[in-house]
């Protein structure tokens, strides 16, 4: 009993300290997209400063092979929702979209990362953005952060995505052109751009 009430304040105090960092050493990209049957992200989506957010959640619901089907639960979305395929290894993370037009696995993270690295997919020019960062979200503060980035010039539909080691995506933010907005000067070309923002708020993975 003497042992348990000395070891108590260590305890209390290890909770306290405790914030949800990425203490993942050179990270593969496995790391940063951590797949397995159970693995769930939950996201407040919203739409520009504004909005009140709302929830998105991403489900590992199951295996096929070597690749994970991941369920993705969208606000105002009846049914089961959206599911999307994805292959990973200690090299890359390629997603699938069951239905699409090209059932092509598509790249969308590589490992190890430096700025400026850049590939084309299917859907546009992927292009890492930055790498290292530390960035805060509603489920906490996260380093090593990579940022990735997808341009698409046909659709003018930009998307950043951050990965957060040992957690997976922490945040996307969307930019897109709004149908029959214009600029200020009335220019189609400088047309208006509406945002959508994911941020992660809670999460469970498997070590």
């Amino acid at each position: 009993m003497r042992y348990c009430v000395r070891t108590l304040p260590l305890i209390i105090t290890a909770c306290v300290l405790y914030k949800p960092t990425s203490a993942v050493a050179d990270p593969t990209a496995a790391d940063y997209f951590p797949l397995s049957v159970g693995n769930r992200w939950v996201y407040e989506s919203s739409e520009g400063a504004d909005a009140t957010p709302v929830v998105e959640s991403w489900e590992v619901v199951r295996q096929e092979g070597r690749a994970f089907v991941v369920r993705v639960q969208q606000p105002f979305v009846t049914g089961d929702g959206l599911e999307e395929i994805f292959e990973v290894n200690a090299e890359s993370v390629q997603r699938r979209v069951p239905d699409a037009k090209t059932t092509e696995p598509q790249l969308i993270l590589k490992a190890p990362a430096a700025v400026g690295d850049s590939w084309q997919g299917a859907d546009g020019r992927y292009t890492i953005t930055a790498a290292g960062e530390t960035v805060t979200v509603p489920a906490g503060t996260f380093d090593n952060c990579l940022e990735i980035t997808r341009r698409n010039k046909e659709s003018r539909v930009t998307i950043a995505s951050t990965y957060a080691p040992g957690v997976g995506m922490i945040q996307r933010e969307e930019t897109f052109p709004i149908i029959g907005g214009f600029g200020s000067g009335g220019d189609f070309e400088a047309a208006a751009r509406g945002r959508t923002v994911l941020r992660l708020k809670s999460w469970e993975v498997k070590k």
